[in-house]
C-alpha cells in the first residue's frame, strides 16, 4: 500500500511497516518525512507519547483509528 507524505496533515495517524502507529504532528512538505508521535506500538510500547522523524518508507498505510 502507499502513503502520499503530500497529502498528510497534522493529526492524520499512519501504520507503519513495524505495526506502530503515528499520529502526524508535522508534514516537512517533501513528500518524504514527517515527524509523528508514537501512539501505539507493539514492538516498544515504552515509546508511546515519543515524537520521531518517520521517512515514507517505513509507512504502510493511512489508519483512522488505532
Amino acid at each position: 500500500m502507499f502513503v502520499n507524505f503530500m497529502e498528510l496533515q497534522e493529526g492524520d495517524l499512519i501504520r507503519l511497516k513495524n505495526q506502530t502507529v503515528l499520529e502526524v504532528i508535522e508534514n516537512i512538505g517533501d513528500g518524504i518525512w514527517i515527524n509523528g508521535r508514537v501512539i501505539s506500538s507493539i514492538e516498544a510500547p515504552d515509546t508511546v507519547g515519543d515524537e520521531d522523524l518517520c521517512h515514507c518508507e517505513e509507512a504502510l498505510e493511512r489508519v483512522t483509528s488505532v
